[in-house]
């Protein structure tokens, strides 16, 4: 997951997701966008910001419990990484 500062008069998150084809088809790569996507709804409040979510294969076959635990791991460590730079 990579995490770009808000750009002037952006007061909101911007999300993307990179999801190769070794993932699988164009269903299959959906699927991980609708399932990511929706464990995002689930999340705490996302800081203002572009994200870029990029997945690898294992995701397609991951639940909905680790996509959250995954998603809220990499936000986390984000926000540490962003507080240790201000610092």
């Amino acid at each position: 997951m990579a995490y770009l500062s808000p750009r002037p008069g952006l007061d909101h998150p911007e999300v993307a997701f990179a999801i190769s084809k070794a993932c699988g088809g164009a269903v299959v790569r959906n699927k991980i966008r609708r399932r990511l996507r929706n464990s995002l709804q689930h999340q705490s409040e996302l800081n203002p910001g572009s994200y870029l979510i990029r997945t690898d294969a294992g995701v397609a076959s991951a639940s909905f419990a680790e996509i959250d635990r995954w998603l809220t791991e990499c936000l986390e460590a984000l926000d540490r990484n962003n507080e240790e730079e201000r610092a």
